[in-house]
């Protein structure tokens, strides 16, 4: 999974932890939610079974255990949730969920060094006009460090990545940008080591002070700090 270095640090010691052993295993967890995700499948199924097997990090894969079908069981859970919950708010729309898809909030920059893989988006479009109504990033983080979900630089990048094919112009999807055809945008952790387990950042909170231009204003500042330091991922 591409971390981003662009400020600070600020994401899952799954990723940047010196703590190998800790992400090595945190990427079983990350698997065993993919294959959920894809089969559609509770994490139970996989109980006792050898996942990822001739991985290079982790050739002989990973044997899940019931504690790892509950901590990936929670971000399932949270998921189908959030999709009922939007399909309720928003009668007749149609709801995606993707698992490690690719975005590429770079691109809209004309830079190819920042770009990662977001554990989940959920989209929610009108059914007949296909406008955006909602667009959520969920990151799924199997460590015990605490991670903010504030301002999260990772979690900005995730989504103004999977914003810009609705907001950007252009067949190269690049400025200007149109923030609102997309009405609205949450972005989410799911950490079931910490409490709580789940921690977001949304535009229908008043508090967060958080909209899709929000975002994509947060996206123009992240692009010109990471060309201050001369690197945008890692």
């Amino acid at each position: 999974k591409t971390a981003y270095e662009i400020r600070n640090c600020d994401w899952s010691s799954d990723v940047c932890s010196s703590d190998l052993a800790a992400a090595i295993d945190g990427k079983g967890s990350h698997l065993l939610l993919e294959m959920c995700l894809m089969n559609n499948v509770p994490a139970i199924q996989y109980d006792q079974q050898i996942i990822g097997a001739n991985d290079p990090e982790h050739p002989s894969g990973w044997l899940v255990g019931i504690e790892r079908v509950n901590r990936v069981q929670m971000c399932l859970d949270y998921v189908q949730r959030r999709v009922n919950e939007l399909k309720d708010e928003h009668q007749g729309c149609t709801v995606t969920v993707e698992a490690e898809s690719k975005a590429d909030p770079g691109g809209m920059f004309g830079r190819d060094d920042w770009y990662g893989t977001c554990d989940i988006t959920i989209t929610c479009r009108h059914k007949h006009t296909g406008e955006v109504l909602f667009i959520e990033v969920v990151d799924y983080k199997d460590g015990r460090g605490w991670v903010h979900v504030k301002d999260n630089s990772q979690l900005l990048s995730y989504l103004a990545g999977k914003m810009r094919p609705f907001v950007a112009s252009g067949p190269d999807l690049v400025r200007p940008f149109r923030p609102e055809k997309v009405r609205g945008c949450r972005m989410t952790i799911v950490q079931p080591k910490t409490n709580p387990v789940i921690r977001y950042q949304c535009s229908t909170k008043p508090e967060d002070n958080f909209s899709p231009v929000t975002v994509m204003d947060k996206a123009i500042e992240l692009s010109q700090a990471a060309k201050k330091i001369g690197r945008a991922h890692v």
